[in-house]
C-alpha cells in the first residue's frame, strides 16, 4: 500500500487542485479555498487511523486534541477562569492521548471498517455536523468542508487500491478490494459492523443542514460555464 508520505503528498496535490478550480470557477473565496484545501489534505491521512503503528493515527489524534482544546478555550473563555480552562485542556490531552487512542488501537483492525466508501461518506457528514453545529458555519461552508473531507478520504482509499495492483508481475495483491468497498460480509462480526456503519451514516445525514445552497452553487450553469472558460487556454478557444 502507499506510505504516509505518498498519501499526504497526493491528497495535498489533489485538494489544492480542486480548491483552486473551485476558486477559479468563482464558487469559493480565497479564505474558503484555503480551509477546504487544508481539510482535504488532512483527510487524506484519516483512513489509516485504524492502523496501530501508522503515523496517521498519531497525527490525527494530536490535531483532534488540539481542536478540542482550542474549542474549549474560545467557547468557555468568558465562563471559566484561566486555571479551570488550563485544567480542562490537560484533561482533554490525557484522555485523548493516554486513553482514547489506546482503546482505538486495540479495538480497530487495519483495512477494516475505516477503509470503505460508506466510512468516507460518514466522515464527510461528521465534518458537516461539526462545522455547522459546533463552529456555527453556514450550511454552504459546512457542506463544502464536508465534501473536501470526503474527497481527501477517498483519495487515500483510491491510492491503496492502485498500490494493490502489481504491474510488474501483472497480478492483484491480496489487499486489492479491501479499501474501496461498500460493505464486508466476510463473517458475522463484519456484517454487523457494516450494518451499524450504514445506520450511523443515515442518522448523521438526518441531522445535517440543508445542502441546497451548496448543490445549487456547485452544479449551477454559471459555475460550469466558468469552468469551461478556464479549462482551455484563450489562444486555443
Amino acid at each position: 500500500m502507499a506510505n504516509f508520505k505518498t498519501h499526504y503528498q497526493v491528497a495535498t496535490i489533489a485538494s489544492a487542485s480542486l480548491s483552486a478550480t473551485f476558486l477559479a470557477m468563482n464558487i469559493l473565496n480565497p479564505g474558503q479555498a484555503i480551509h477546504a484545501f487544508l481539510i482535504g489534505s488532512f483527510s487524506g491521512l484519516m483512513p489509516d487511523v485504524d492502523s496501530p503503528h501508522s503515523i496517521s493515527i498519531q497525527v490525527a489524534f494530536s490535531l483532534f486534541s488540539l481542536f478540542l482544546a482550542i474549542f474549549l478555550v474560545f467557547s468557555k473563555a468568558q465562563t471559566y477562569s484561566l486555571v479551570e480552562i488550563a485544567a480542562g485542556v490537560v484533561v482533554i490531552y490525557v484522555l485523548m492521548q493516554g486513553i482514547v487512542i489506546k482503546i482505538f488501537k486495540t479495538q480497530t483492525v487495519h483495512r477494516g471498517l475505516f477503509h470503505s466508501i460508506p466510512a468516507a461518506v460518514l466522515y464527510g457528514l461528521l465534518v458537516v455536523l461539526i462545522c455547522y453545529y459546533l463552529l456555527k458555519s453556514r450550511s454552504f461552508d459546512a457542506w463544502l468542508f464536508g465534501f473536501f473531507a470526503c474527497f481527501g478520504y477517498l483519495i487515500h482509499l483510491t491510492l491503496d487500491e492502485i498500490y494493490s495492483v502489481d504491474l510488474n508481475n501483472q497480478r492483484l495483491k491480496s489487499s486489492f478490494g479491501t479499501a474501496l468497498k461498500l460493505f464486508s460480509w466476510r463473517n458475522g462480526t463484519k456484517q454487523i459492523q457494516s450494518v451499524l456503519l450504514y445506520m450511523a451514516l443515515f442518522i448523521a445525514f438526518h441531522f445535517t443542514p440543508s445542502y441546497t445552497a451548496f448543490a445549487d452553487t456547485i452544479f449551477s450553469k454559471k459555475a460550469w460555464h466558468q469552468f469551461l472558460t478556464i479549462l482551455i487556454p484563450y489562444s486555443f478557444g
